[in-house]
């Protein structure tokens, strides 16, 4: 990985929580070196102790460590991204070893994410695969990579179509006349300027009224620049971050304060038959929780 790239990277997330993975520590043994990419059939692997006699299923975002032994089915196989940052089909079975070497830029953030701790028992139940829904979009002042995003709004009982008001930070507006559908993608000539915040709100038609305003950001163009160069140095390592490299550009965007993107790319995942790992679900389910309207008003319509 490019230094001055994950440098800047991993110095984002050691603002926050995770500020003790901004170094480059050596594995220490305990700790995961290798993140599970794909699945393809049932893996089975013997998690905390080489000496468990029963294998239990083993998912997306999975964490091994050193020690853990993998046992694909005949004709299955796994995509592992080795804290080194080698990737490795393994379709016989084995156990992951501890490489000894820095983790690289890329794996360090995959691993900081996954593991950060579920939400409390008992919060709310973890969607499985499949269930993973949307909130309104794009709103609470959240970031988006498109510049020509996609206005998400809830239905309104009655309506026949809506207009939707977009403001833009010098003060025009921009207003559209759709049917009665609930999004609106904004058309190429309209494309919206980098690092610049707007304001949508939706108008009900016929009798409606006008909604709150939601408020969303554009990525600055250092932002775009850097998931663009992330997202090409995953290409250059052999990974397709809209396939075999899906998860790991979710992990990306999320790291780079792209909420939207990393759940469009989780709702990707969750259409392929590949099971989760429990790291996985919980990382999906921080990214629901953070994703919910921060405000009951926020981007409501009604007649």
């Amino acid at each position: 990985m490019r230094a001055a790239g994950f440098a800047a990277l991993v110095a984002l997330i050691a603002a926050g929580a995770l500020r003790a993975q901004s170094a480059a520590p050596r594995s220490t043994g305990t700790d995961a070196v290798a993140v599970v990419l794909r699945v393809v059939d049932s893996i089975a692997v013997p998690r905390d102790t080489i000496d468990r006699e029963s294998p239990e299923p083993i998912g997306l975002g999975a964490l091994l460590r050193p020690g853990d032994r993998v046992v694909p089915p005949s004709g299955g196989h796994l995509l592992v991204l080795h804290a080194g940052g080698d990737l490795e089909r393994i379709e016989e079975s084995r156990r992951i070893e501890d490489p000894g070497v820095e983790a690289t830029g890329l794996f360090r953030v995959i691993r900081a994410q996954l593991r950060r701790p579920a939400a409390p028992a008992g919060v709310r139940e973890p969607p499985g695969p499949g269930a993973f829904e949307l909130p309104v979009r794009p709103t609470g002042d959240r970031r988006v990579r498109s510049l020509t995003p996609t206005l998400i709004w809830r239905a309104s009982e009655g309506a026949e179509g809506y207009r939707i008001h977009l403001w833009h930070p010098e003060g025009r507006i921009m207003t559209v006349e759709i049917s009665a559908d609930t999004s609106w993608t904004l058309p190429a000539d309209q494309a919206l300027t980098p690092g610049m915040a707007f304001e949508w709100a939706v108008e009900p038609f016929p009798g409606g009224r006008v909604s709150t305003r939601a408020t969303f950001k554009v990525a600055s163009r250092e932002v775009l620049d850097e998931v663009a160069s992330e997202l090409g140095r995953m290409r250059e390592a052999g990974l397709d971050p809209g396939g075999d490299g899906l998860l790991a550009a979710a992990i990306v965007f999320r790291a780079l304060g792209l909420p939207y993107d990393a759940a469009d790319a989780l709702a990707e995942l969750s259409t392929r038959a590949e099971p989760w790992s429990p790291e996985l679900t919980a990382f999906r389910q921080r990214l629901a929780d953070e994703l919910e309207p921060r405000t009951e008003a926020e981007n409501e319509t009604g007649p």
